[in-house]
């Protein structure tokens, strides 16, 4: 019997801080991997030392010719918060082109509004994931770990910050922001 053949992964942002740590770990776990950057040669550089397909690629271009060829697409392209007022274009693109989609938002109010999208993404038969990322995803699982035996929650703020030798690119900057984590705030 014939094997499925793996799907194949767009990282948008994939030269990043994050993108390329996620594209890197993609990599050396045998998946088929397309890194973007907005420099080809920094691409190229990347998958010469990693592997994958480099395409070059900024997030103000239209992201669906790129979808033709894959299955999934992360956005790691950031930062959110600076998305504009057509904030949810390429995550609207990838779900009417039948990809699954994730981003690594950790923009409170981006990431809360995904859900606008959840309808679209139902009927398209694919998943639509926001903030798969530090702020999101890790402070989200420590808040129900240690929130199983406690009645109710009034308030919660969460921060991660970038150590003093951890890299930092320009979402990492804006996203740790004062502005930025105010929206991160959740009452429950």
């Amino acid at each position: 019997m014939k094997q499925p053949r793996a799907p194949k992964i767009l990282i948008l942002g994939g030269t990043g801080v994050f993108g390329s740590k996620l594209a890197q770990m993609l990599l050396q776990d045998g998946w088929d991997v397309s890194v973007t950057s907005r420099s080809f040669s920094k691409a190229q550089k990347f998958t010469d030392a990693h592997g994958g397909t480099p395409v070059a690629w900024d997030r103000a271009q239209d992201p669906t010719p790129l979808f033709k060829d894959h299955q999934i697409v992360v956005d790691a392209a950031g930062p959110f918060q600076d998305y504009g007022e057509d904030r949810y274009r390429i995550a609207l693109q990838a779900i009417e082109a039948g990809l699954q989609y994730l981003d690594l938002s950790d923009d409170g109010a981006f990431t809360a509004g995904i859900s606008a999208l959840d309808e679209l993404s139902r009927s398209k038969g694919v998943t639509a994931l926001s903030g798969v990322s530090s702020v999101p995803a890790l402070s989200s699982a420590a808040v129900e770990a240690l929130a199983r035996d406690l009645d109710g929650i009034d308030h919660i703020e969460a921060a991660i910050l970038p150590g003093n030798r951890a890299p930092r690119g320009l979402s990492v900057m804006h996203g740790h922001s004062g502005a930025g984590w105010r929206a991160n705030s959740i009452v429950a």
